[in-house]
């Protein structure tokens, strides 16, 4: 009986990790750039998606809002037939859109080119714009 249950926990690991992997490469974010905004490794990304942790609920959630969908969707497997009931709902008209998820979007789409910016004076210098017009918002 636990054996069972184990092997079915696993199931469901791996399932979260593979509908992560997937609607992560939907929208073109790096492992290192969803980990930079959960505040892990790339490498502790990686082992969610190959359903090696268990990924904690709070993480679940900051993953749900970073991709736009909703937790209930982790947990649904896709068909991989590309009918789009596998990808995330998130979008202008989805029901995943809301401030907060456009917020952390946008968020992980400038981490993604930031990090290819390879020139320390001009990541410093971006900082600057970004901080100047964050001040002019106050």
């Amino acid at each position: 009986m636990a054996s069972e249950r184990r092997q079915s926990d696993d199931e469901i690991d791996r399932l979260v990790g593979a509908n992560l992997r997937k609607w992560r490469g939907d929208l073109g974010l790096s492992r290192k750039a969803v980990a930079t905004c959960l505040g892990v490794t790339a490498q502790q990304v990686a082992k969610y998606e190959q359903g090696q942790t268990r990924i904690s609920a709070s993480t679940l959630f900051a993953l749900s809002r970073l991709l736009g969908v909703e937790v209930n969707r982790f947990f649904i497997a896709s068909d991989g037939e590309g009918s789009g009931e596998d990808r995330p709902p998130g979008g202008p008209h989805g029901p995943g859109h809301n401030k907060e998820t456009d917020h952390d979007r946008d968020l992980a789409k400038f981490l993604k080119v930031y990090s290819k910016i390879k020139n320390a004076h001009v990541r410093h210098r971006l900082l600057e714009v970004i901080r100047s017009l964050g001040a002019m918002q106050d």
